[in-house]
């Protein structure tokens, strides 16, 4: 498992927690692979105000 939150940050744990310091669009992508190297990539928008 792999998530990307955009701005070059990564996590590999199970609940990650990420915080944006500015406003704008980010793309957070989870990517997961199962034992027999199969893989399946959700991908959504994070929007941050301020």
């Amino acid at each position: 498992m792999k998530w990307s939150f955009g701005g070059r940050t990564t996590s590999k744990e199970m609940n990650p927690e990420h915080q944006h310091f500015k406003g704008g669009k980010y793309k957070v992508t989870l990517i997961v692979t199962n034992a027999a190297g199969s893989s399946a990539t959700i991908n959504t928008n994070s929007f941050v105000f301020g």
